[in-house]
């Protein structure tokens, strides 16, 4: 059975009574992997500058499906999240190519990185490929 405790805080000795509620049974146990994991790539111009106002998109490689990213429409630092948490159920757990498309204006650049999962199936990670693609200008 599970079960919560609960302890009332109130003054009285008759408030300060214990209660137990009855949560229901989960089918499935649930774990906790902590906090999110992303995977970040860096752009820069061809003389080395952060470019801040480039559009990433990011698609699996072996069958051109979407990764959903969250998208910022720039990044102050020129790092933008390629994959996260979020997106871990795209990522079989040998791992997975995808091929990030970088633009910016009427430059466009393209990369494929190794994306796995963590050794306890929670996170992803980036297992090949140097995170910084050069774009235009």
């Amino acid at each position: 059975m599970v079960g919560l405790l609960t302890i009332g805080a109130h003054a009285s000795a008759e408030a300060q009574a214990t209660t137990l509620k009855h949560l229901p049974r989960s089918a499935t146990p649930q774990v906790s992997c902590g906090p999110m994991a992303m995977v970040l790539l860096k752009v820069v111009d061809r003389a080395g500058q952060v470019v801040k106002d480039a559009r990433i998109e990011v698609l699996r490689k072996r069958d051109s499906a979407k990764v959903p990213v969250p998208m910022e429409p720039s990044s102050l630092n020129g790092e933008y999240t390629i994959i996260d948490d979020g997106s871990l159920s795209m990522i079989s757990p040998r791992g997975e190519w995808v091929v990030v498309h970088v633009r910016r204006g009427k430059h466009m650049a393209s990369k494929a990185f190794r994306i796995r999962r963590t050794d306890d199936g929670c996170h992803v990670r980036l297992v090949s490929g140097a995170p910084t693609i050069v774009v235009g200008r």
